[in-house]
């Protein structure tokens, strides 16, 4: 769920809202509840959505294979591409985006169009298995200028499943939790400040 331009945004598994058809994307009006028409042509073709994230120009949606961009006024398509998708955080400047392989865990898209952005990401990745590269990034945070990076990985430099990076420029952060997190994370939100 997500909470912008006086829209309740909804992601999920689902075929419908209040009996009208929408697929896995949905928007309802803050003050009334009532169903939107934002993105109703919306369809991912089977595919379940699994990440949302809202700039101030763009909604966006992944699944594990692709990549939706929506207009924030109008809904309209803005763009989709075929790409691995495990998570989103977006800027009205970028829209980075979280994925699998050790190889380009996270990179950075046109928020208009969809199009890699010179933008990489300043850490270098290692296995975490001798068999198989199963190296994912499941969660994106911005905050305060920082990316926040979740999920199953471990970095050259010893960052197990949390790391953070300049957003601007992509390079990596002196930031570092606890080394000895117990599983991967899959979920980062910001708390209330204390």
């Amino acid at each position: 769920v997500a909470i912008a331009y006086g829209r309740m945004y909804l992601l999920g598994d689902f075929t419908s809202i209040n009996g009208v058809g929408r697929r896995g994307l949905a928007a309802l009006d803050v003050a009334t509840g009532a169903l939107s028409g934002f993105a109703a042509t919306f369809y991912p073709e089977g595919r379940t959505t699994t990440a949302l994230s809202v700039s101030s120009i763009g909604v966006y949606a992944g699944t594990p294979g692709r990549l939706w961009g929506f207009d924030a006024s109008s809904g309209t398509t803005l763009f989709y591409r075929d790409i691995a998708v495990n998570a989103i955080a977006a800027t009205s400047a970028r829209v980075y985006v979280g994925g699998g392989g050790r190889l380009r865990p996270v990179w950075a898209v046109d928020p208009l169009t969809g199009r890699d952005l010179p933008w990489s990401i300043g850490l270098s990745f290692r296995l975490l298995s001798d068999y198989v590269d199963n190296t994912s990034v499941d969660a994106l945070l911005l905050d305060g200028g920082r990316l926040y990076l979740g999920g199953y990985f471990l970095t050259t430099d010893n960052r197990r499943h949390l790391a953070a990076v300049d957003a601007a420029t992509g390079q990596a952060l002196p930031w570092r939790a606890s080394s000895d997190l117990p599983s991967p994370t899959g979920l980062l939100r910001v708390g209330p400040a204390i």
